[in-house]
């Protein structure tokens, strides 16, 4: 989660910054459409951070409600450490996917898709093919 912090504050920005990013907040010296809050005491202030994340439509939160906020995050990674292996132990086997049903002859659209694209979205590729094949046969009785 990104977070900006912009305006005077009660506590030193610096120390602010330490909090969050003990608890795992990504502290971003700039306001974006990827910035999850911006904290400041004034959202009014017409700084640069507060303008844009107005334009944005990036939440502000001033500093108490900021750091009450942060008491209830658990901390995760630090972004200057890297993620630790997982725990060495026997390979899980991977089973086999299921054998595909054998493919059905391909034959050319003559009806209302001939010479258009069919997609389909979601589930198996031989799920997808099969509706696919069946979306064409469709199209090929509806003369």
């Amino acid at each position: 989660m990104k977070i900006a912090i912009t305006g005077a504050t009660g506590i030193p920005r610096e120390e602010l910054a330490v909090r969050a990013a003990s608890a795992g907040l990504n502290v971003m010296s700039t306001v974006s459409r990827h910035t999850s809050v911006l904290v400041a005491n004034d959202a009014a202030s017409g700084s640069a951070k507060a303008r844009r994340a107005l334009a944005e439509g990036v939440p502000v939160l001033d500093e108490r409600t900021f750091l009450a906020l942060l008491e209830d995050v658990r901390p995760g990674t630090p972004h200057d450490q890297p993620t630790p292996p997982p725990p060495a132990g026997p390979p899980t086997p991977i089973a086999a996917p299921p054998a595909a049903p054998p493919a059905a002859p391909r034959r050319r659209a003559t009806g209302p898709v001939a010479g258009r694209r069919v997609l389909v979205l979601g589930g198996t590729h031989p799920d997808a093919s099969a509706a696919r094949a069946r979306v064409v046969e469709l199209g090929e009785r509806r003369r």
